[in-house]
């Protein structure tokens, strides 16, 4: 048989779209990123049908393999596209979980057909690493201590919990217990589940790490 390279270029193009899109339903995220990629590069620019077809599996990928959003010049080239992933984007960017649960069952039958609707919902993966952090960055820096360096400063390396049930609160997440407080456990899980799959928590790893351990095991 000869090279995929020897065939017309929509060939290549549909070749390589489907493909992607079958990596994409085994979650081969990585094998779907590249054939996908390699599509829509090789997608004549005004083949709007085409391109919004393998954005419609790309954007949900690179959401997952990279943690990137697609920009809004490139949703607003496509009413559909728009319709579709706005709402979802605009809710990670502003890390609002009450947003993207709306969005998600706004779109669910349309997400549901698409079969990508399991691959959004581990968005919510991103809002909350993206809250966390932002409760982190607002904790600012420990107080100097003797002997330090003028001008060294510390970002605060403890973080009480009631800040983070307070930010997952104030973003929409079911944290309460029931009785008007906070259910610390489910708050401490959500914060564990982060550090194990962010890397933008390792700053905090070592000191919660030790603290779930214990309150877990």
């Amino acid at each position: 048989m000869p090279p995929l390279s020897a065939f017309p270029k929509a060939h290549q193009v549909t070749f390589k779209y489907y493909s992607g899109v079958i990596a994409f339903l085994e979650e081969d995220y990585t094998t779907a990123e590249e054939f996908l990629e390699s599509a829509y590069s090789m997608c004549e620019k005004n083949a709007t049908r085409n391109l919004g077809l393998i954005l419609t599996y790309l954007i949900p990928t690179k959401l997952l393999t990279s943690h990137r959003l697609p920009t809004k010049t490139l949703l607003q080239q496509s009413p559909a596209l728009n319709r579709l992933f706005s709402p979802i984007c605009s809710a990670i960017r502003r890390a609002d979980l009450r947003a993207f649960n709306t969005a998600m069952e706004s779109g669910e039958e349309e997400f549901v057909k698409r079969r990508i609707y399991l691959t959004l919902e581990r968005g919510r993966d991103i809002i909350l690493r993206n809250l966390f952090r932002k409760v982190y960055v607002a904790g600012g820096y420990e107080a100097p201590k003797e002997g330090a360096a003028e001008g060294e400063r510390v970002r605060r390396t403890r973080v009480p919990i009631k800040e983070f049930a307070a930010a997952l609160q104030m973003s929409g997440a079911e944290v309460g217990d029931g009785e008007g407080g906070v259910d610390g456990e489910e708050v401490e899980c959500l914060v564990g589940n982060a550090i194990y799959k962010v890397s933008c928590f390792l700053p905090l790893l070592s000191v919660w790490a030790s603290r779930l351990w214990r309150a877990w095991w």
